[in-house]
């Protein structure tokens, strides 16, 4: 029997707001409608707001039909001239870019057409985005394959756009290989036998909205929770949901493997095309620096031409799922000689904070300019919150809500979370980022028949995720 292999390179994307993040709604899963081809959610407080979901994706071509995939190997033997005549270092990068498809403008007006023209059709706010680049090397026949999965980020955002009903356009994702798995994957592809296939999928935050028996509603009648049947409950609990996945194969003709496979020897200078490398920056996507505008991260190498140049990549607020740039010198650059960089942040104020320059003699590691957790001043917090509901009854409340107080950003906030007599789950949930230099509270707000009662503050302790309210000792 033949023996199977497989490589599984995996890619993981967290973004805090993922697409259009600047967009704060909250999608019912509940009230899902198929039109024209596409997925449409009504938002769960505005009903005249709509959202669309993402469409398919496919590997972006060229004019001549060649896929856009790279396989670059890059060799470099040192010389007498730089005193390294024994070094020999290698460097392996696979680089693919893939398109997503834009709903046509026929399209959106049709939707729109049939929701109602009164309606805002927007695109759903995506909070993740997880994609898998599958290379099975050798036979398949095997039942008992193996598997080795290589976690990676290296994301380059082209063609993102602010228009009413577009997604992002065009992703390039950047894999750096060992020689081992680089050089298998050579000889597969040049031979012919290798097929590929690239997985994704789309996660969101929403609600699911209506639970049991649906109603017949369309989407000029949403669901709400005034609507229900007794059989079916109102689940208003934001959490992330899988909003869309598929598969799709990648497949490499011999025509266009000179074009695919590319190998380089280095030595006195650098083709521009290897001048790449990865940056990442979480406090947009994670929600770390609620302070924070941008954060620009400015890069300079010493040319092959003796003389430096400069780039540098930018993250913000606006983009908030864009946690990773394949960043690119425009000319070659000697990788005999260190980079340096430095951080630039802009908070929501305008003021500018410029960092030192750093050096970094190691050209294969990620820069990672996301604020380390001992520097920052911002903590979040995710708090559940429970009522014990047949305590509730038996004091005679009819409504009961929980004011949780923080600060951000020097900014006094509170949340509320509210319980009635017809609740039948008790546990809530709230999320927020707070100065880790202040406290955390919070008070009731009681209703019974006879009028409201507003209890003192009483503090929460920053390193507690779970509240307890005990009506008892709450009225001691």
């Amino acid at each position: 029997m033949p023996t199977a292999f497989a490589i599984l390179f995996s890619i993981r994307l967290i973004f805090g707001f993922l697409f259009m993040s600047n967009v704060s709604g909250q999608a019912d899963l509940s009230s899902k409608l198929r039109l024209y081809g596409v997925d449409v959610y009504r938002d769960h407080s505005q009903k005249n707001l709509y959202y669309y979901s993402p469409s398919e994706i496919k590997l972006q071509t060229s004019s001549t039909g060649a896929p856009s995939i790279v396989l670059l190997q890059m060799r470099y033997t040192g010389t007498f001239l730089y005193s390294d005549k024994d070094f020999k270092g290698f460097h392996n990068i696979l680089q693919l870019s893939v398109v997503l498809s834009s709903l046509p403008t026929s399209t959106y007006d049709l939707i729109r057409k049939n929701l109602g023209f009164n309606v805002d059709l927007r695109p759903l706010p995506i909070k993740k985005f997880h994609s898998e680049l599958i290379i099975p090397v050798g036979d398949m026949s095997l039942a008992n394959e193996k598997y080795r999965k290589i976690i990676m980020g290296g994301v380059e955002a082209s063609g993102e756009t602010n228009s009413a009903n577009s997604f992002w356009q065009e992703r390039t994702f950047t894999l750096q290989l060992d020689n081992n798995d680089a050089q298998l994957l050579w000889d597969q592809l040049e031979s012919g036998k290798l097929g590929l296939s690239f997985s994704y999928a789309f996660y969101a935050e929403a609600i699911p909205g209506t639970v049991g028996e649906m109603l017949e509603t369309g989407p000029k009648k949403p669901i709400s929770a005034e609507d229900l049947p007794d059989d079916a409950v109102f689940d208003d609990r934001l959490n992330t949901y899988l909003i869309n996945g598929n598969a799709f194969p990648i497949h490499v003709g011999r025509e266009y493997l000179s074009d695919c496979l590319k190998r380089v020897d280095i030595n006195e200078e650098l083709p521009p095309a290897y001048a790449s490398f990865e940056v990442r920056c979480y406090d947009f996507a994670d929600d770390l620096r609620p302070d924070l505008f941008k954060k620009i991260v400015e890069i300079k190498a010493f040319a092959a031409a003796k003389e430096y140049i400069s780039t540098k990549a930018e993250f913000n607020r606006n983009s908030r799922d864009i946690s990773g740039k394949s960043v690119r010198f425009s000319y070659a650059i000697r990788l005999d000689q260190p980079l340096e960089y430095r951080i630039i942040e802009v908070n929501v104020n305008g003021e500018m904070d410029v960092s030192p320059w750093i050096e970094k003699k190691d050209w294969s590691e990620v820069i990672d300019i996301t604020t380390p957790q001992l520097l920052n001043s911002f903590s979040k917090k995710n708090l559940d919150v429970e009522l014990d509901l047949v305590q509730m009854a038996s004091s005679d409340l009819t409504e009961m809500e929980c004011e949780v107080r923080y600060v951000c950003n020097r900014q006094e906030l509170s949340q509320i979370i509210k319980w009635t007599e017809s609740d039948e789950v008790g546990i809530r949930n709230v999320t927020f980022s707070y100065d880790i230099s202040t406290q955390i509270g919070y008070r009731l707000i009681l209703k019974d028949p006879s009028g409201i009662k507003i209890l003192k503050f009483k503090s929460i302790d920053s390193s507690d995720d779970y509240l307890f309210i005990d009506l008892q000792k709450e009225f001691r």
